[in-house]
């Protein structure tokens, strides 16, 4: 699969928390790759004390995201909450011929393994088969926001639902037998 690799934007908080948010920075990372069933993310947090928040019953944090599709700035967004492994989903358009829910089709999972939280989430192509990148040539358009103890934190630099800040997905092109894979 080709791989798009990337760490957390250090340029700004989302939040006026200060308390440790260097930390939050340097402890969060993310990676893409795709293969022939689809689109496969992977956040890594590092968080302190995530075994006596969960005691605590306290949350340590979640993941907020959102990508476009194609040139049309109809997105999608999630959360994942970190602790519970819980995913909702935020509709920003009616399902038509265009727009196909990702509800029943996109997939997360989250694993706290010591002080490490991964997420893992999947959007089948069968979701974006009419806005596949390989066929328009456009980049996505991407943002993350890793809602920690110290606040917002995001990698596109960017305003939540302010998409002209968000980062870019740039998509390797696939092999014509992987874009075969892809397409049937």
């Amino acid at each position: 699969a080709a791989a798009l690799v990337t760490d957390v934007n250090a340029e700004r908080t989302v939040s006026a928390k200060e308390k440790n948010k260097e930390y939050y920075f340097k402890n969060t990372a993310f990676y893409m790759a795709y293969d022939s069933s689809g689109w496969h993310i992977f956040v890594l947090c590092r968080e302190p004390k995530v075994k006596q928040m969960l005691i605590d019953g306290k949350s340590p944090g979640a993941l907020e995201m959102y990508f476009a599709p194609g040139a049309d700035r109809t997105y999608y967004q999630w959360i994942v909450r970190q602790g519970t492994g819980e995913t909702s989903t935020y509709d920003w358009n009616s399902p038509n011929r265009y727009y196909h829910l990702p509800k029943g089709l996109m997939k997360s999972e989250t694993a706290i393994s010591g002080d490490k939280i991964g997420t893992y989430i999947f959007f089948p192509w069968e979701m974006v088969y009419d806005k596949l990148p390989f066929d328009t040539k456009k980049d996505w358009i991407f943002e993350m926001i890793r809602w920690s103890p110290a606040g917002g934190l995001s990698w596109g630099g960017g305003r939540v639902h302010n998409m002209g800040k968000w980062g870019d997905v740039k998509w390797q092109a696939p092999t014509a037998k992987q874009l075969k894979e892809i397409k049937t």
